[in-house]
């Protein structure tokens, strides 16, 4: 399902999909509200199950994303992007690294937040919001530039970070909607 941007006429569906903030999909470029409700197009079942709930007091979606491609690392990109007219080994480079991007998806409901890898195989972390100690967030200048950033997670229950992830784009309002959950549970 394609989907174009009023504000900024990006074409969703493309590298990234739309992201959901407080019940809306927005943009990921400009974060201009496309609709209310639903989910985004390739959101996996397990989240769509979440995003289905209305009931009061019941988990809900909050954020659902995966991280940003090329605005992560957009030297990595364009120099893949040479090497694919160089000799294509950039061709593979980057189908390993949009694989990887498309394996991951983090998800903050309103009583945890999931970080989910892989395709083929799975990996799951969750860390509930009450027992969550700190969350950290990490933008280098470029990243700043480019609205993307590490955030990453610890908990009462673990020595050091339990959940981290490079590249999420609106690192800042990802970090608000987990301290307001927080602050709530």
């Amino acid at each position: 399902m394609s989907e174009t941007c009023e504000n900024c006429g990006k074409q969703i569906g493309d590298l990234e999909t739309p992201h959901v903030f407080q019940g809306h999909i927005v943009c990921a470029e400009c974060d201009k509200k496309l609709r209310t409700g639903g989910s985004p197009p390739e959101m996996p079942d397990a989240s769509k199950e979440y995003s289905e709930r209305k009931a009061p007091g019941e988990e809900r979606v909050l954020y659902d994303g995966r991280p940003s491609m090329w605005r992560n690392r957009p030297v990595g990109f364009v120099l893949s992007l040479f090497l694919i007219l160089v000799g294509g080994v950039g061709l593979v480079i980057l189908a390993i690294w949009y694989l990887r991007v498309l394996g991951t998806r983090l998800t903050v409901t309103s009583e945890r937040t999931t970080l989910r890898h892989g395709i083929l195989s799975k990996h799951i972390s969750e860390v509930l919001h009450r027992d969550v100690r700190y969350v950290e967030l990490t933008q280098g200048a470029l990243q700043r530039l480019l609205g993307v950033g590490t955030i990453e997670i610890a908990s009462a229950g673990h020595a050091g970070v339990e959940l981290a992830v490079s590249g999420i784009p609106h690192p800042d309002k990802v970090k608000q909607i987990i301290d307001e959950q927080r602050r709530c549970t």
